[in-house]
């Protein structure tokens, strides 16, 4: 192939809340902005679009923002998503490949489901795209690419090698009111040493802790807030604050920012009174923190320090709410241990504390220890379930309830919780929370609008 410039395009399918589950259906029918802000652009794409050298023109396509013209004259296209994207990815594969363009995948599907994956496309792409994705581009010039290409060691791969990603490439529709993103993410680590057995971090991004340097994740900030001004950032780390004082040094680098974000973590943060201090100041306004479940018998099947840490549970998310922060409790329903009475105390946890809930039904992702057990109890369907791993869609029925119970009850309970009475409640407590701090440059009520 001569040396012409390459037309990539990088395709994000577009992935259902609901597929089975009709009473969550018409909760987001009725409620349609509620899952509307976690709307994102790929930081996985927008990376591999830095990765290209000058001469490859690339063009970002978000399905849940706009439609797939498959009629543009792309000589590759790349596609990326979780699991429930994949049943959309292959569709989308199959129109390109009939039209004789060049596809291929990657993502966390791909990296798990590799031979799944290759029936469906051209090239597979295992692991994270630093060096594979320059060679693949070498070898598709060449004429010779390969079906696979497998980054075999995560702990090998520096992120402070990482390009910037291209924010660029996320044109104004990506951004208009009523359909675009609210949030842009940045990502500053990979990898997380924790254990939960329903979680496939570790199989995708590896166990280890790896991070980018304070000075790179500046930088991208600033090209971020350079490509979409005013924009909630979302730090799209699936732990950041494991490394403590990593994770100061770079608070204080946001400081003098003036950015508001939100960031995910673990409930241990609210041991650590200077962190949460320096997160406030930096400008977080919310966190996404992982409880899962208010029973120790499923923690401690999911993950062991969650287990140890249940008794703090409310006393750290009042640390953290009175630094100003809202608490995003993330709980999943569903779990072996879980009746039908799970419900009302997730309810009672979040009425007490004003966490704002987000609820989530078990999902056995592939190749998660929490996939490996039900498959060896013979619990999960033998046909493919990727369309239903959605977190909205029972998969299989847990030990002392229906999947159908799970559906109609995780529905109606997010009734009660995302009731306009319930949130203004919420609201008018965090605002009595902020009076009583010093003032930052931007407040919370920006978040809370």
């Amino acid at each position: 192939m001569p040396e012409t410039q390459l037309r990539v395009g990088l395709i994000l399918p577009h992935g259902e809340f609901a597929v089975r589950n009709e009473h969550m259906a018409a909760f987001l029918r009725d409620f349609p902005e509620a899952f509307r802000p976690w709307m994102i652009p790929s930081c996985g794409l927008l990376t591999v679009a830095a990765l290209c050298p000058d001469d490859v023109a690339c063009e970002y396509v978000d399905e849940q923002v706009t439609d797939i013209d498959y009629d543009r004259p792309y000589d590759i296209v790349a596609i990326s998503g979780m699991t429930q994207h994949a049943t959309r990815a292959y569709s989308i594969a199959t129109e390109f490949r009939h039209r004789g363009v060049y596809v291929v995948m990657g993502g966390p599907h791909a990296t798990v489901m590799e031979d799944e994956v290759a029936q469906h496309v051209d090239t597979v792409f295992v692991g994270e795209a630093e060096g594979t994705w320059q060679q693949f581009l070498s070898d598709f010039r060449n004429g010779r690419p390969r079906d696979l290409y497998r980054n075999t060691s995560l702990a090998d791969i520096q992120l402070s090698e990482s390009p910037v990603p291209r924010y660029d490439l996320l044109g104004d529709d990506y951004f208009s009111r009523g359909k675009g993103y609210r949030m842009l993410p940045v990502q500053t680590t990979r990898g997380c040493p924790r254990d939960c057995d329903f979680c496939s971090v570790p199989q995708v991004y590896g166990k280890t802790f790896r991070k980018k340097t304070v000075a790179q994740i500046v930088a991208e900030v600033e090209t971020a807030r350079a490509a979409a001004p005013n924009q909630l950032f979302l730090f799209a780390d699936d732990n950041m604050f494991i490394n403590r004082k990593f994770s100061k040094e770079l608070l204080r680098a946001l400081i003098p920012m003036r950015i508001r974000f939100m960031a995910q973590s673990d409930i241990g943060i609210g041991a650590d009174e200077e962190l949460l201090e320096l997160m406030y100041q930096a400008g977080c306004v919310m966190v996404l923190v992982g409880l899962e479940s208010l029973s120790a018998d499923n923690l401690r099947g999911v993950d062991n320090f969650k287990a140890r840490m249940l008794d703090s549970y409310g006393e750290y998310v009042g640390r953290i709410q009175q630094n100003g922060m809202i608490v995003l409790g993330a709980f999943i329903v569903g779990l072996d241990h879980d009746d039908e009475s799970v419900f009302s105390r997730i309810e009672q946890f979040v009425l007490e504390t004003n966490v704002t809930p987000q609820l989530t039904i078990a999902t056995p992702l592939p190749k998660t220890a929490m996939t490996e057990r039900l498959l060896s109890q013979g619990r999960l369907p033998s046909e493919s379930y990727w369309d239903r791993c959605t977190y909205y869609d029972s998969v299989y029925d847990p030990a002392l309830m229906s999947g159908d119970t799970v559906e109609r009850c995780i529905a109606e309970l997010h009734r009660r919780l995302f009731d306009p009475a319930v949130i203004a409640e919420r609201r008018g407590f965090y605002r009595k929370v902020l009076r009583k701090l010093p003032e930052r440059y931007q407040a919370l009520e920006a978040a809370l609008a």
